[in-house]
Order: structure tokens, then C-alpha cells, then sequence
């Protein structure tokens, strides 16, 4: 589960940026999940809950917010919603795309006290 090696090391940022910023209880943290990244919401969710306990971090609401994948087409030139890694154009049927979002894998926000 490569969920718990990007939680643990994620927990780890955020432990210090909120010690950096004297923080005694994290309340919120917020990240961004792309449907490409491979990692599995439900199961960060589960190791976030574990591995907070015992830190000013725990109990505090770990918000993932799914970004869908979407690619341009390099001959119609418009945005479609993918699933898959190798997008064809809806529209055009063409092969020349680029992937803009679907990849992302980080944290967007921490509130706390």
C-alpha cells in the first residue's frame, strides 16, 4: 500500500510547517487527489487516521478532493474528461493530446490554532 508511505511523509510536512507556525492543533487539512495518481482516497483516509493519532493532528478533518482527469487535444483543440492513460478525442478521434489534470497527489491547505 504506497497510500501509507505518501501519508506518513505528507503528515510529517505538515507537523512541521504547523510547529514552524506554532500551531498547537491542526483542525483541517485539504488535499488534491487526481484519478491518475494511483492513490486510493478510502485508503488514505484510513492511514491518516492512524498515523495522526497522538499528534496535534489528530481528529482533525482530512479533506481529499478528487480532480478529475482531463486532456487537450492537440488537433481540435478542446478539454474532455479522460479515464484513461492514453487519451483518443472524443470529438476528432485524434491521438496528439496532452493530459492537464488527473495527476495530482498533494496537500492544498492546513487550518489550525
Amino acid at each position: 500500500m504506497h497510500e501509507a508511505a505518501i501519508v506518513e511523509s505528507a503528515l510529517e510536512l505538515i507537523l512541521a510547517k504547523a510547529e514552524e507556525h506554532h500551531l498547537t492543533k491542526i483542525r483541517r487539512i485539504t488535499a488534491k487527489v487526481g484519478e491518475l495518481s494511483g492513490a486510493l482516497p478510502e485508503a488514505m483516509q484510513f492511514v491518516f487516521l492512524n498515523a495522526s493519532q497522538g499528534t496535534i493532528a489528530e481528529g482533525s478533518d482530512f479533506i481529499i478532493e478528487q480532480v478529475e482527469a482531463t486532456a487537450s487535444c492537440g488537433s481540435c483543440d478542446i478539454t474532455f474528461p479522460i479515464r484513461f492513460y492514453h487519451p483518443v478525442c472524443p470529438s476528432c478521434g485524434g491521438l496528439d493530446n496532452q493530459v492537464l489534470t488527473g495527476y495530482e497527489l498533494y496537500i492544498d491547505t492546513m487550518e489550525g490554532d
